[in-house]
């Protein structure tokens, strides 16, 4: 412990002369309220005698340097830098003298925080005393700016996901006419495979000597150079005959087993792409003549291939008397459609939102129209014979009883040469629908009313 000097002399009465360590001062007044002079600057003071409770304010004076600093200036010694608090709190709670984090941003904008390993920090505490840091400061406008990129980026993922079923619709093909059935019968034709040449070079008589030559040399070595000459002679003479021969024979052999491979893959496949060439002849005049069985295996196989963003059924029937093919659609349920949505904030964040009961209606009513729209396009593209097409879509809803029945809710009569041709990528699913003879009673709210569906 250092060594310490106070001492107080009374000048007269309410004034005190004060000498110490730090230098002289002077207090004017008595107990309970006084001032005090000294190279600090001028304090003065209120208390109540007898409590314990006292106050001190500054009136004017001293130097401004923080008190740690002046001590540290008079005893010779340097100030130390200030730590900032969130180093101070880092080193308190962790242990360890230097923050040490890295941030990243994830698809839904959170700024993620990694210790020096690279795991995962989930401390509530810890991220907010690093949030703090210089460190953290330094890269907040960059974060911000990965946020809502990515925030943006998972957002539009989402509408696009939701565009895949609304949009449904813009994958129809285009209605055919019997001309197109016919001008596709007239040019089919089977492929045929086309032989591949032997890419393989026929050896070269020339580059053979050149090596035969090098291997003399090599082999070759006598100090009778007078021989040398006469001796590589004889070793190329007597070796560049029956190499270049066996080479020859090689080769030809790669050759006729390549040409024999090749001529029986052409065999195999023309036979293929024969059997092709009918098996497409057939199904096109199949098409044309309207086959019943054609017809309806060929709807089972459109309804078993398809894939699409939401789940359907369906029964039909093609009666051939009339040409009309009938279909009765099972349709998703409002509740198969995505209930919440995406949205992002300001600060980048983004959150699922549930949606109202008008954008669900106003989806749904998209929704059935636009599978109606795929179904009819797809189905009457099968056989130009399908002169028309009945068309009754239904969903699964609670009666008054609670119990769940079929409840027709569209159904339309649909002539072929009104869809021939016809891009309904460029229409709007529900006036095109409601433009065909239709029964449909929805509410403008977008509510389905049941309905009785069509006949043949």
């Amino acid at each position: 412990m250092g060594l310490r000097f106070r001492k107080s002399v009374r000048l007269c009465k309410g004034v005190r002369l004060n000498f110490s360590n730090s230098g002289v001062s002077a207090t004017i007044g008595g107990r309970g309220a006084s001032v005090n002079v000294g190279k600090r600057g001028v304090y003065q003071n209120f208390s109540i005698p007898g409590t314990g409770i006292s106050y001190r304010t500054k009136l004017a004076g001293g130097s401004s340097a923080p008190r740690n600093a002046q001590r540290a200036v008079s005893s010779g010694g340097v100030a130390s830098p200030r730590i900032p608090a969130a180093v101070r709190q880092w080193q308190e709670y962790t242990g360890r003298e230097n923050p040490s984090a890295s941030f990243s941003v994830d698809e839904y904008g959170e700024i993620l925080f990694h210790d020096e390993c690279g795991n995962l920090i989930t401390d509530q505490c810890l991220i907010s005393i690093i949030s703090k840091t210089p460190a953290f400061r330094e890269r907040k406008a960059e974060l911000q700016r990965l946020r809502q990129n990515a925030g943006a980026a998972t957002v539009e993922q989402d509408r696009e996901r939701m565009r895949g079923v609304l949009d449904v619709y813009k994958s129809s093909p285009v209605v055919s006419d019997r001309s197109v059935f016919e001008s596709r019968l007239v040019g089919l034709s089977p492929k045929e495979y086309e032989l591949l040449p032997f890419s393989e070079a026929a050896p070269d008589l020339g580059q053979l000597q050149y090596e035969v030559s090098r291997e003399a040399d090599a082999a070759i070595s006598t100090l009778a150079f007078w021989k040398r000459r006469r001796m590589k002679n004889e070793y190329f003479n007597s070796h560049i005959e029956q190499r270049y021969y066996e080479r020859k024979q090689a080769w030809e052999y790669r050759k006729n087993k390549f040409e024999r491979e090749q001529i029986e893959r052409k065999r195999q496949l023309d036979r293929r792409y024969y059997d092709e060439y009918l098996a497409e002849k057939r199904k096109v005049e199949r098409a044309l003549s309207g086959d019943s069985s054609y017809i309806e295996d060929e709807v089972a196989h459109w309804f078993e291939a398809c894939v699409l963003p939401l789940s359907i059924d369906a029964q039909y029937e093609y009666r051939g008397d009339c040409r009309t093919l009938l279909v009765d659609l099972d349709l998703p349920e409002i509740e198969d459609l995505p209930q919440e949505k995406l949205v992002q904030l300001k600060s980048g964040i983004v959150k699922s939102k549930a949606k109202t009961q008008k954008e669900l209606r106003n989806e749904y009513v998209q929704c059935v129209f636009g599978f109606c729209v795929l179904v009819l396009t797809s189905l009457l593209s099968i056989s130009p014979a399908i002169n028309s097409m009945v068309l009754s879509a239904y969903t699964q809803r609670p009666d008054k009883n609670g119990d769940i029945v079929d409840d027709y809710i569209v159904s339309m009569r649909v002539p072929r040469d009104r869809m021939c041709g016809l891009r309904v990528a460029d229409f709007d699913p529900k006036v095109l629908c409601l433009g065909f003879e239709a029964r449909c009673k929805m509410t403008q709210t977008g509510i389905f009313k049941t309905i009785v569906p069509f006949d043949a």
